[in-house]
């Protein structure tokens, strides 16, 4: 054989082993502002969409905080990947992923801690979620990579994820309330304009005005 047919293939797409996750936030108010002025308590995380145990594959999660707090660096070494805070402001978070193969290179996301509601978050009663769905990548998984990723993913959504069809369905409820009463309102002041305007026609014929 020529050197050429000794080497491996490249790795491609069909042999890769894919993984969803959501990382994100959730934030709750505190009824009146802490002695530290702290305003909410969050909670980082990293969690399967469908329920299962990312530990079978993720060794630990690190989290980089504001560098205004105590310990910004803080390391989560078992499930489940959350981190509890609580502060003031909304700032930028660094999500690490580290793998039981440590050959398996570390994954980095970024989050931007939501603490007031806005575009990007969820509110589900009196806490904001800000969460991103991905999906990691394994190209060729090591043997002892692929014995943690052997599991199915399910089809459904599990516990992993939040209820967002019931919080949709709650906020279309209110937006549809919101609408109608809208409505009503432009319905009242169509009418009001238009008995100005015939009250306005009415006087500019007792004037003789055209």
């Amino acid at each position: 054989k020529s050197p050429c047919e000794q080497l491996p293939a490249t790795p491609t797409m069909s042999d890769a082993v894919r993984r969803p996750i959501v990382y994100g936030s959730e934030a709750t108010p505190f009824a009146k502002p802490a002695e530290n002025e702290h305003t909410h308590e969050w909670t980082l995380y990293v969690r399967s969409p469908h329920g299962q145990d990312l530990s079978k594959f993720i060794r630990k999660v690190v989290f980089k905080l504001h560098e205004s707090f105590p310990d910004p660096v803080r390391t989560v070494e078992k499930p489940p990947y959350e981190l509890k805070e609580s502060g003031w402001g909304e700032f930028e978070v660094q999500i690490r992923l580290f793998f039981v193969d440590p050959q398996e290179k570390p994954v980095t996301f970024l989050h931007f801690l939501k603490l007031y509601p806005g575009e990007t978050t969820v509110t589900d009663k009196k806490t904001i979620v800000s969460e991103e769905y991905d999906e990691l990548v394994f190209l060729r998984p090591s043997a002892q990579m692929a014995q943690g990723l052997v599991d199915p993913v399910p089809d459904e959504i599990g516990s992993g994820a939040r209820n967002y069809a019931r919080i949709e369905a709650d906020d279309l409820q209110k937006l549809t309330a919101a609408k109608a009463a809208l409505a009503a309102k432009l319905g009242i002041v169509d009418a009001t304009f238009k008995q100005l305007e015939a009250k306005a026609e009415a006087l500019k014929k007792e004037m003789g005005v055209d």
